[in-house]
């Protein structure tokens, strides 16, 4: 062992005793640790000071106190010098650890980074004490055996906690991944693959997956595939047989091939944002190719902030980016995104998908839709394949063999009143699955052989003619219940449980008490009322219209003209109503009190009132973009003003429903106001109407809250609206002073997008600009 080595490792300790010193200043909660880790390296210095000067007497012929010659074989034995090198890597990795950046950001860097590390730099004082005991019994024992035995020791421990970091450092990046998931892509397309296939039938789509498919996927075509097809004639079902089969021949063949897919709803606002379908899409190649996760968890901790708040979202430039840099990396990708007419946002999407289209040679993409929408993207090179009845007229026979085997009703008929079934669906089906899906359905629920006889005369020609006959077959009593059910799965921001349904069902605007007789007896009956109009997926207990066709239809001329016009629904004012329904819900006395103080007053809370939380979603969400009517405008007011009462009111317990069960939050619920949502997440009509007809008393004061901090919030994350009506206002600021605020706003929008933004513009969901006034 050179005595250079132990030299240096002393002037290390030395070093790192002032790095972890300084550290433990800047990193409050590691004082403990910090203190730990400076006593075992003093007491390590100490010890390589006595080797060094045994050593060292040993060189020059003077014995020690114990007789250095006698130590010579602990000294220079392989196992020291193996513990030395140890000491070293030990030394630096903890110098590597709790070093930071100079400048203002040191310290806040540190509280960042420290319950990361903390874990590993206790692991090392561990390893520490380890290798300190052994310096000490070589200057404290003659026993070369006993030193070679605490060598073997340090190896065992340094095994077993690097064993426990290795596990530990998995779990932290499970963790990790699991978090920029929920960031990146809080909806799973998965659920519905799964399901999608599950209505799959054997042998059936092989003339689109044996034919065109194959064509595109071998680039016999353009980069682009567009299915085009009415409503109901299975595109999801086709494009999910695609995916099954792309991912089952890449696994098969070994080949280098990447997939990534979404489907677009109706039925949740969710699968409509740009953000979400990009996020989505990257994620999924990121889980295919690890190395892809780099990127991605560096945007992540950029954008973070602190442990205790929320990441920022990527605005779409940002996604599109870390997209092409996947696309770079992996040989070949296939995108799959199935009814893009079901969003709210498609002409969004469709040019965000041309241009990474545009951007990337290895990249095919397959569309869906009941709309060609390449005219409006000429830049799209798209083939374009129409369902047309004679591709699926083949699938649909099968289908309808299929579906009355295993029928328990059906499965029992003769089999010439089976053929008779199959050949009416065929003759009226027009190649459309949920039109045959419907009749199916409705055989099965038909007592005689001479009824199903007189129902299949009766067939309803078209999928309009059979809802407006479902809907004609709801018994008086349930009309009204039935209405209301629709309603919800037509507008909710996300599918709603069954139990959230059973309990939105008994609300009206009228409500100011729940008759705990109102509520159903079985919440399976209201399933059986609304038919074949509705689906319930068992495994999630969420309540979706059964097709996209069914919302069309509820909103459309057509029911207007028959004789279930009471049914109609006028999609311009659902959203101001169902924000009053769930305003006047969380009205209600029981949450008057507040927010809950104890986790199980919380738990009881929703129990009791099952449609707590949905309610705040959807209040939250449709007040960000709904342009308020009279009637919510009251409404709201009156919301507002519980804020004023014991324990923040009604305002307070919505607060703490719209964030369940999370402590980061605590703090921040009991403390927010209505300017304080409107001014950081609501439309600017929201902050108008508080600052010109709401009170506004509880931000007259200095504080969190006051009138001009908010203002100072609403320049930083660039609410130029908002910050318009505060000048308006006269908040504190000259006429001056705002107009260089906005100045400054428009020519930072300029330079972060490429100059697309402006003053008077700020982002929807999806990162397009929506001009407010």
């Amino acid at each position: 062992m050179e005595a250079v080595s132990i030299i240096g490792c002393i002037a290390a300790i030395q070093q790192l005793l002032t790095t972890a010193f300084e550290f433990g200043k800047a990193v409050r909660d590691a004082e403990h640790e910090t203190d730990h880790l400076r006593s075992e390296l003093s007491a390590l210095k100490a010890a390589l000071e006595r080797v060094r000067s045994i050593k060292e007497g040993a060189s020059s012929g003077i014995e020690s106190d114990e007789g250095s010659p006698t130590y010579a074989p602990i000294y220079s034995s392989p196992e020291s010098e193996a513990v030395l090198l140890k000491a070293d890597e030990l030394l630096k990795s903890l110098q590597a650890s709790l070093s930071s950046k100079n400048g203002k950001v040191k310290s806040s860097m540190q509280r960042f980074l420290w319950p990361g590390i903390k874990g590993a730099i206790e692991r090392d004082v561990q390893k520490l004490e380890r290798i300190r005991n052994f310096f000490t019994f070589a200057t404290t024992s003659d026993n070369y055996s006993l030193c070679k035995e605490v060598y073997q020791k340090i190896c065992d421990v340094d095994r077993k906690l690097q064993n426990q970091a290795n596990v530990e450092k998995s779990k932290q990046v499970s963790d990790l991944r699991k978090d920029i998931k929920t960031w990146l892509a809080p909806y799973d397309p998965n659920q519905l693959l799964e399901r999608s296939l599950e209505l799959l039938q054997s042998g059936t789509g092989t003339w689109f997956l044996e034919g065109i498919f194959q064509d595109f996927l071998e680039h016999k075509t353009a980069p682009a595939l567009w299915l085009r097809a009415k409503p109901g004639t299975g595109k999801t079902v086709l494009l999910s047989a695609a995916i099954d089969r792309f991912q089952r021949g890449a696994l098969a063949a070994s080949r280098e091939q990447y997939l990534a897919f979404f489907f677009c709803s109706f039925s949740d606002q969710a699968t409509q944002d740009l953000r979400n379908l990009l996020g989505s899409l990257l994620v999924q190649l990121c889980e295919a190719e690890p190395a892809l996760w780099r990127p991605v968890e560096d945007f992540f901790a950029k954008n973070k902030g602190s442990l205790a708040q929320s990441a920022k979202r990527l605005d779409v430039p940002e996604l599109e980016n870390l997209l092409i840099e996947s696309f770079e990396t992996l040989p070949h990708t296939l995108i799959v995104l199935d009814a893009l007419n079901e969003s709210k946002r498609s002409l969004k999407i469709l040019e965000s998908l041309t241009r990474l289209l545009q951007r990337s040679s290895s990249l095919q993409i397959i569309i869906s839709s009941t709309e060609d929408l390449t005219n409006v993207s000429p830049a799209l090179q798209a083939t374009t394949v129409t369902l047309e009845q004679a591709k699926t007229a083949a699938d649909i026979t099968k289908y309808i063999e299929a579906t009355i085997e295993d029928n328990e009703n059906l499965c029992l008929l003769p089999d010439s009143l089976k053929g008779e079934i199959k050949l009416a669906l065929q003759q009226k089906t027009e190649g459309v699955f949920r039109w045959v899906r419907c009749q199916l359905e409705t055989l099965s629920n038909v007592l005689t052989p001479r009824e199903i006889r007189e129902a299949l005369r009766n067939v309803p020609g078209t999928l309009e003619k059979t809802y407006r006959a479902i809907l004609a077959r709801v018994p008086a009593p349930h009309e009204e219940m039935t209405k209301r059910a629709l309603f919800w799965l037509a507008f909710a921001v996300r599918p709603p449980s069954l139990e959230e349904l059973c309990e939105a069902v008994i609300i009206d605007e009228d409500t100011d008490t729940v008759d705990t007789d109102a509520r159903l007896i079985r919440k399976e009956t209201l399933l059986q009322v609304c038919g074949s109009l509705i689906s319930y997926d068992l495994n999630t207990t969420r309540v979706i219209l059964a097709h996209s066709s069914v919302f069309d239809y509820l909103t459309s001329n057509a029911i207007l003209k028959s004789d279930v016009k009471t049914y109609y629904i006028d999609d311009g004012v659902a959203g101001n109503r169902i924000t009053r329904l769930c305003l006047t819900y969380m009205l209600l006395p029981a949450f008057s009190t507040g927010s809950c103080v104890t986790q199980e007053m919380f738990a009881q809370r929703e129990q009791e009132w099952p449609l707590m939380y949905h309610a705040a979603r959807t209040i939250y969400d449709y007040l960000r973009y709904i342009v308020l009517d009279e009637e919510t405008t009251s409404l709201l007011l009156r919301f507002f003003a519980t804020h004023q009462m014991n324990q923040g009111g009604n305002f307070q317990a919505w607060c703490g429903a719209y964030y369940p069960r999370d402590l980061r939050y605590d703090k921040w619920i009991k403390e927010s106001t209505p300017l304080a949502f409107a001014t950081c997440y609501w439309s600017s009509d929201v902050a108008r109407l508080i600052l010109e007809k709401g009170d506004k008393s509880a931000h007259d004061q200095p504080g969190r809250y006051s009138l001009q901090n908010l203002f100072y919030v609403a320049v930083a994350i660039g609410r130029t609206a908002v910050v318009r009506i505060r000048f308006y206002k006269n908040v504190a600021y000259s006429q001056f002073t705002c107009w260089l605020i906005l100045g400054g706003m428009s020519a930072r929008r300029r330079r972060e997008h490429g100059g697309t933004r402006y003053a008077g513009q700020h982002m929807s969901n999806d990162g397009s600009p929506i001009q407010e006034t």
